[in-house]
């Protein structure tokens, strides 16, 4: 009897040996929810300002304009959110469908999808909320130079700005741009799709850097035929080099289809990212790539396993796992939340459900901020019914290093199991 109480028990050791905290016991915060007035459906990463506060866009809404089309914001941790500006249809732009970039000197820069053209823009917004369209696209027409971007823009390692589009360009699928602070802008490089060296269409997520100095990104569809055609890439671009090299071309099986998130650096070295569909049961896919190409697929999710479909991106957390969120999918249909280790180990930790005022449909991946906790958006629900701002404490997902101390619900299992397993032992 004793042998057979004390092996039921490993399990439970294994758990807590592996885990910050019960799942059970991952929750999430409504920091905001959106009223129109400040903005509705929010469909970005917020991004750490370093300076206590939260940015963010909402797709739509906002106060303040004849036509409003779009808010940029911040808000505190605590929740207190402040409206920076708003959108005005055909004016300064509509539609913000990515985040901002801040630089230290308070500035902040970012795209609309649309403007005065129905290209999309590049905006400044400065300090004082002063408001600069840094530069408006064309589109496939005149200059060619790229239309509706929806990726944030990043530095490069060369002191300039880097973004995509996508779409377009001289074959109107997607382009590759730089731009300074000041507005000068450059078309670096016109996607070809399905023509000539076949490097991709339409890259939606924003680029990031590397290890070695080069500009890392995706594109949604299409991208080399062999062995079959394919669904999408992940390419490299070196400052002052013509063209992109693709990576990888993925083929729209196991491998996944339709990237369309932003990579992330992982403590590991790997690139991390997701694809909305394709996999095992083409509900999307996490796989990581080294920056020399060797790609490995993790996970594909499953709509019958209650795991999320369409994930949006991950964000890599400080304790060298990845987590995530997905579209639709989990427990009430709504959502997830999910950790994926290296190994492909995966965990759902939240379901969003419309059942409260929480939110759900996130369109954008979480980040964790310098106070270690993790910060998302939903896209719609939440007290206002326009999407939420919301915070899951860092010490209820994050696994601690080997031999770190126990907190929180997995400590006192913890402290439980040890005392059962002493009493087995001793026969006290």
């Amino acid at each position: 009897m004793k042998r057979i109480a004390l092996s039921a028990l490993v399990p439970c050791l294994a758990l807590v040996a592996g885990a910050g905290r019960l799942s059970g016991a991952v929750t999430t915060t409504t920091l905001h929810s959106f009223d129109g007035d400040d903005g509705q459906q929010p469909i970005a990463a917020l991004v750490d300002g370093g300076d206590g506060y939260l940015y963010g866009t909402t797709q739509n809404g906002g106060l303040g304009a004849t036509n409003p089309a779009g808010t940029v914001f911040r808000i505190t941790p605590g929740g207190s959110l402040t409206s920076l500006y708003t959108f005005d249809f055909q004016v300064t732009g509509d539609e913000p469908f990515a985040g901002v970039l801040r630089l230290g000197d308070g500035t902040l820069f970012g795209t609309t999808r649309g403007s005065g053209s129905f290209n999309g823009s590049v905006f400044r917004l400065g300090s004082t909320g002063d408001f600069t369209n840094l530069h408006t696209f064309t589109g496939y027409f005149v200059g060619a130079d790229g239309g509706h971007p929806e990726a944030a823009i990043v530095p490069g390692g060369d002191g300039n700005l880097y973004g995509t589009t996508t779409d377009g360009g001289t074959t109107n699928v997607g382009t590759l741009y730089r731009i300074d602070a000041v507005g000068n802008y450059t078309l670096v490089h016109s996607f070809s799709g399905g023509l000539g060296p076949k490097d991709g269409a339409s890259p939606h997520g924003a680029l990031v850097l590397g290890d070695d100095g080069a500009l890392y990104g995706t594109t949604s569809a299409i991208g080399p035929t062999q062995p079959a055609p394919a669904a999408g890439t992940v390419f490299r671009f070196t400052p002052g080099v013509s063209g992109v090299t693709t990576i990888h071309a993925f083929i729209g099986s196991d491998d996944g289809s339709g990237p369309n998130s932003t990579l992330v650096k992982a403590l590991d070295g790997y690139l991390y990212g997701t694809t909305s569909a394709g996999g095992v049961r083409n509900a999307g896919t996490v796989f990581r790539i080294s920056e020399s190409g060797d790609f490995e697929s993790l996970h594909s999710f499953d709509a019958s396993s209650g795991d999320g479909t369409s994930p949006v991106g991950l964000a890599a957390g400080s304790d060298g796992n990845l987590y995530g969120t997905t579209t639709s999918g989990g427990a009430n249909y709504l959502g997830t939340v999910f950790r994926i280790r290296p190994n492909g180990s995966f965990e759902t930790l939240f379901s969003f459900s419309s059942q409260n005022a929480g939110g759900y449909a996130a369109r954008a991946p979480l980040i964790q901020a310098g106070d270690g906790d993790f910060y998302g958006t939903t896209s719609l629900g939440g007290a206002g019914g326009f999407g939420t701002v919301f915070k899951i404490e860092g010490a209820d997902i994050l696994v601690p290093e080997p031999g770190a101390p126990l907190s929180g619900a997995a400590a006192g299992l913890g402290l439980g199991i040890v005392a059962g397993v002493r009493r087995l032992r001793t026969g006290t």
